[in-house]
């Protein structure tokens, strides 16, 4: 069956098979001929480097004695992995290789993030020149290996010059400081493909519009419904980046997954096609506020809200378009080649986008990924 296959992906790429969200933070420290580099990191990062037996007791933390364990490995992944160089111009070819050391690794704080609750690891790099450090060239590439979409918020403190602040993703991995630069304006191109990437990862939305989709009659109750959702998670995807609303983050997240669950529900419920708008709004607005999390931390340290605001949406609106046409597209492929007797019409002569057999198959994939993701979302780490 053609959704089956999608619906496996939507299984395999629950929270637990792949890191939504990844994102770490570091701080670097110039002063005189010494570097000191502080990195944030979430524990499940480390535990993609150095392998799950890292969690040696499987309890979703890493203590000390554990983090001692990996110590040397994980010292050697971050050496390798956050680069740094001076008096290069910018090349490397042309720059002199710091060459540095772990002097601290040890469990940090647990918050509450998208998926529950998440326990930082904080790591200290200390690197040594023969002499003050005259610029330095960043290379930073941490965790890009195990996830591709993760990204690390940076900040560098060149003596007493003021702060300079950096992101570090996929496709940018280096940066070059000199003393009294200022500070670079990340372009709206960057944002869209922020917004992009982030929708095309987000099982749990593209799971929703799977199911709305499944339930429509037409092209037109289509575009009715990806309009509503659209206007929805925009208008709290500003609220919320903007920092005029403030909702914790495992309660939206158990809400998006307890919305797909009840989309794939009214499925199999449904005897006609439904244009399904008024849901569309109204879990819109909760998706929306999830989308604001992600790109919040994207923000942190931004000066500009307005054009980090703009670009992430259109990226996602863009990504987000992408995929109900590609989902519409193959529907009306299918409805045009089935056959008499096949699920064209139900009972009624009533008409859908999705064969019968497809919608059926669809909507209880999206129930059991909806479910899954609730309890899994709902238990405490």
């Amino acid at each position: 069956m053609p959704l089956l296959p999608l619906l496996a992906l939507f299984v395999a790429a629950a929270p637990g098979a792949v890191h939504p969200n990844s994102l770490s933070v570091s701080r670097v420290v110039v002063r005189g001929a010494l570097v000191t580099v502080q990195v944030r990191c979430q524990m499940q990062s480390v535990c993609e480097i150095m392998g799950a037996e890292a969690d040696r007791d499987s309890n979703r933390l890493l203590s000390a004695e554990e983090l001692d364990v990996v110590r040397a490995d994980f010292s050697a992944y971050l050496l390798a992995n956050f680069r740094l160089s001076v008096g290069s111009g910018g090349a490397w070819s042309r720059g002199t290789p710091l060459v540095g050391r772990l002097t601290e690794l040890r469990p940090g704080d647990i918050e509450a993030d998208l998926s529950g609750e998440q326990q930082w690891i904080e790591a200290t790099l200390l690197f040594d020149h023969d002499a003050p450090v005259p610029d330095l060239l960043v290379g930073d590439t941490l965790f890009q290996d195990v996830s591709p979409e993760h990204f690390d918020v940076c900040e560098l403190h060149f003596n007493d010059e003021p702060l300079v602040e950096a992101r570090f993703w996929q496709g940018e991995t280096e940066r070059y400081y000199t003393p009294a630069m200022s500070p670079r304006v990340v372009p709206l191109l960057d944002w869209v493909g922020m917004g992009v990437r982030h929708i095309l990862s987000g099982w749990d939305h593209l799971a929703f519009l799977l199911g709305l989709l499944v339930a429509a009659g037409s092209l037109l109750s289509v575009l009715g419904v990806i309009t509503a959702f659209t206007l929805a998670h925009s208008v709290t995807l500003a609220l919320a980046a903007l920092g005029l609303v403030t909702v914790p983050g495992r309660p939206v997240e158990v809400l998006i997954a307890a919305s797909i669950a009840y989309v794939g529900m009214a499925n199999l419920l449904q005897r006609r096609p439904v244009a399904r708008w008024k849901e569309a709004f109204g879990f819109g607005l909760v998706h929306g506020l999830g989308f604001a999390g992600f790109l919040a931390e994207a923000l942190a340290g931004e000066p500009r809200r307005l054009v980090p605001l703009v670009g992430f949406n259109l990226g996602v609106e863009a990504g987000q378009f992408t995929v109900v046409l590609g989902v519409t597209l193959v529907l009306s492929l299918l409805r045009l080649v089935r056959r008499p007797g096949d699920g064209s019409a139900d009972a009624g002569g009533e008409r859908w986008l999705a064969p019968r057999p497809v919608r059926l198959a669809a909507s209880i994939g999206v129930v059991l990924v909806g479910l899954y993701w609730v309890v899994e979302r709902a238990l405490p780490s």
